[in-house]
Formats: C-alpha cells, structure tokens, sequence
C-alpha cells in the first residue's frame, strides 16, 4: 500500500512539475510574443509619422505655392485684387448681417 502511495506521489510530482515547466515556458512564449508586438507596433508607429511628415510637408508646400501665386496676381493687376477684395467683403458683410 505505501508503494501504491509513493507511485502516486511521484505521478503527481512529475505531473506537477511538467505543468510548471508548461507555465514557464508559456510566460516565456507570452513575453517573446510581446516584444514582437512592441517591435511590430513601433515600425507602424514609425512608418505612420513618417507619412504623416510627408503630408504635412506637400500640404506646406501647396500652401506657399498658393500664396505665392496670389502676391504675383496682386503686383500684377493691384487695382482688380483691391476691387475683388472689397467685393468679397461686401459680399461677406451682407452674409453676416442675416
């Protein structure tokens, strides 16, 4: 009978620390896969700024050429940018009233 008990005891130690080892190496496994994680999301953190940037830079871009554009319209014909000028306030002016 106490043979019977210390085979069981054994089974049961061994069965135990089997699933200790499991837990470990799923810690690990948990861990690896995280740092992956964090790899993968900085990359996309990473290639999204750099998208960003480049919008943000063509849209400066597109903002300077359209200013520039309107100070050569306005040294060209002076006169018909002051008339347009006060007709859009005019125009804007009456909107506001209502």
């Amino acid at each position: 009978m106490r043979r019977q008990r210390k085979v069981k005891r054994r089974g049961v130690d061994a069965i135990q620390a089997e699933l200790a080892t499991i837990a470990d190496d799923v810690t690990s496994l948990g861990n690896t896969l995280g740092e992956v994680a964090s790899d993968e999301a900085r990359a996309t953190i990473r290639s999204i700024r750099e998208r960003l940037d480049a919008m943000a830079n063509d849209a400066s871009d597109a903002t300077r050429a359209g200013v520039d554009a309107i100070e050569d319209r306005i040294q060209t014909n002076p006169f018909a940018s002051l008339a347009v000028a006060v007709g859009v306030g005019i125009v804007l002016a009456s909107v506001m009233r209502r």
